[in-house]
């Protein structure tokens, strides 16, 4: 039962430290949206740059304690359920946990997409501006030779 006990605590923290992690994940996630609605140009694709790089370390951390997680369940799952009663509350404690991981992980997404529609739209925008600014060079260029004729 002692060692139960440890393996349930190891579960247990393994999902705040996940929780932790997933909330400095969502704050990231929160400064890109800043990024692209107040920052332009190279300022802009520097710090979303960096924010990829912090989020990418974030998520190489994650998916280790999923891992470890996984990996140490399966060890006790049958033993967990035949003990059912007995670690009820710490059950419960878990699912609690879950719940909270997955509220956050579904506000990340939410927010992702939202990301990558402003992504979208900006990158529009700059196609559109550099298409202009063709255009532009284009008719400079034509009225030049034009003008040159004479």
């Amino acid at each position: 039962m002692r060692n139960l006990d440890t393996k349930i605590k190891i579960l247990i923290d393994n999902l705040d430290r996940k929780k932790e992690l997933l909330r400095q994940i969502e704050s990231i996630t929160e400064k890109q949206e800043m990024f692209f609605t107040t920052l332009k140009g190279e300022d802009r694709d520097y710090m979303l740059g960096e924010a990829v790089k912090e989020k990418q370390n974030i998520i190489d951390e994650l998916m280790k304690i999923d891992e470890a997680f996984l990996s140490t369940f399966k060890t006790f799952n049958g033993e967990l359920n035949e003990n059912r009663d007995i670690y009820a509350a710490e059950i419960e404690k878990m699912k609690k946990k879950i719940k909270e991981v997955t509220d956050i992980d579904v506000r990340i997404r939410v927010r992702e997409e939202r990301n990558r529609r402003i992504f979208t739209e900006v990158r529009l925008e700059n196609q559109n501006r550099i298409k202009g600014l063709k255009a532009s060079k284009d008719y400079i260029l034509k009225q030049y030779e034009k003008n040159s004729k004479f």
